[in-house]
């Protein structure tokens, strides 16, 4: 487990990496309306990712890590539901371009929307497949895969800057591209693996494929939701159009910690079902506490320095008319690590078989986030969108970590504690060093980035604030 760990968060940090390179040309290259439109572009193909990329991939994760059912049946079942899912996505998104557009205030936007619902079957494979091997727990293979999917991504600058004359269609043959090399690789090596898959006599049944895929996939909805409606309430309800652009920049930079903390939440899930499924509640506790630990010891210290300095982020990266949404980053850092925290507590919870306590919740939180994120955003504008993720994301981490401990009882330990209390001072301190300091230069000001970092885990170390020897010990054994 502490090998596939640490490989997907390498592949998170190339995520993030070829993310912000793409985002680097754009921002750089386009007009804040221009940059804006692509903005809105990549949330529709989000939530398009969302259907595809959860439910039948968590459940068959989910399902064949706990070491029960026929795998050949498990995985031919959930091979004929994506297919079933992604036919349906396909029509929904081509026939309803027109509407869709008119929803979003934004004409244009027809065109893309279907041409996004091309990219839909071949993303629909590219994420099955990696939900069957990370249920195979081969995780060398699956970070493999995260790693060279983000890469390939990167051909959005050619398509943009050589191919295509509209940057937003550019941006999405880059998305298919990765989808489509991924989808060919991920197939030819599951064919080979096909002789491995261990035969049971017991077989999943219909019903309980169903009900782990419907409340993963109702889950996930609901977060993809709250990650993106406040982007598509900032479209449709704020006219200008350089607004929406700034706000664009800001969420880029915001969401690096979510992605850190899915690489953390696609190892849970199959280690934490084990483990469950072993009727180990004591193995079941201690890597909930371990995950903890690795979270507010490598996770929230990014948080804390980059949202200290969100200003000199958005001048260096983007340009200088950026720093009109510094604070509406700041805010956002924080949502969206409490969003990426609130999804690996409700992993955990899920595999207790506790999935309706998460889908419910997860409903609720997302009506929450579009009321605030419509009444906030009339008022405040970008700030107001910010400011209504942070309580949707802060209210469903207080009520899941209740949950979480009135299952298995003691998940936190002093360290994490004295931990986030730490990271909320090191905010503080960069807050008060930084504060009438503008760093320009995109280089110098990672270079800051990395020694304050670098040199805050160090002290924590050195001073044995954290167990980083018990953390390795359970995380490693299989």
């Amino acid at each position: 487990m502490l090998k596939g760990l640490f490989l997907h968060i390498f592949a998170k940090v190339i995520f993030v990496v070829c993310t912000y390179l793409v985002h680097l040309y754009l921002g750089k290259t386009l007009s804040p309306s221009e940059y804006g439109t692509i903005g809105v572009v990549i949330s529709v193909i989000t939530v398009n990712y969302n259907f595809l990329s959860n439910g039948v991939r968590q459940a068959v994760s989910k399902l064949l890590a706990s070491q029960k059912y026929d795998e050949r049946n498990l995985i031919k079942r959930s091979v004929i539901t994506q297919l079933l899912i992604a036919i349906i996505l396909t029509f929904i998104n081509w026939m309803g371009a027109d509407l869709f557009a008119n929803i979003l205030n934004a004409d244009k936007m027809s065109l893309y929307i279907k041409l996004s619902a091309l990219i839909i079957p071949f993303t629909a494979g590219h994420f099955l497949c990696l939900g069957i091997i990370n249920g195979l727990k081969i995780f060398v293979i699956e970070a493999s895969i995260a790693s060279i999917y983000p890469l390939l991504r990167l051909t959005i600058i050619p398509y943009v800057s050589l191919l295509f004359k509209d940057s937003a269609v550019g941006t999405v043959m880059g998305f298919f591209t990765a989808s489509f090399i991924c989808l060919c690789g991920e197939v030819s090596y599951l064919l080979c693996q096909r002789s491995k898959l261990v035969k049971r006599s017991l077989k999943v049944s219909a019903h309980d494929f169903m009900a782990n895929m419907s409340n993963f996939l109702i889950f996930f909805t609901c977060v993809t939701i709250i990650l993106n409606s406040d982007m598509l309430f900032v479209n449709a309800l704020i006219k200008n159009g350089n607004h929406i652009g700034y706000y664009t920049g800001a969420v880029n930079f915001a969401k690096v910690s979510y992605y850190l903390l899915s690489a953390i939440y696609i190892v849970a899930l199959p280690a934490v079902s084990q483990a469950h499924s072993q009727n180990s509640i004591e193995k079941t506790i201690k890597i909930i506490n371990a995950l903890n630990s690795i979270i507010f010891f490598g996770v929230m210290p990014i948080v804390s320095i980059v949202g200290a300095t969100s200003k000199s982020m958005l001048i260096s990266f983007y340009k200088e008319e950026y720093a009109y949404a510094s604070n509406t980053t700041t805010i956002l850092m924080c949502s969206q690590f409490l969003i990426g925290l609130f999804v690996v507590i409700n992993i955990c919870i899920s595999v207790s078989e506790k999935n309706k306590f998460s889908t419910i919740l997860s409903i609720a939180l997302t009506i929450l986030d579009m009321i605030l994120c419509y009444t906030f955003v009339q008022k405040f504008e970008i700030v107001g969108a910010a400011i209504a993720s942070l309580i949707t994301s802060l209210l469903g981490c207080i009520v899941s970590y209740i949950k979480l401990i009135n299952i298995y009882g003691k998940v936190f330990d002093k360290a994490s504690i004295k931990v986030i209390i730490y990271n909320i001072f090191l905010y503080i301190i960069i807050s008060i060093c930084l504060k009438n300091i503008i760093i320009s230069n995109m280089f110098i000001l990672l270079i800051i980035y990395a020694v304050i970092y670098f040199t805050y885990l160090f002290m924590l170390i050195f001073t044995k604030q954290i167990n980083i020897k018990g953390i390795v010990q359970i995380l490693a054994r299989k």
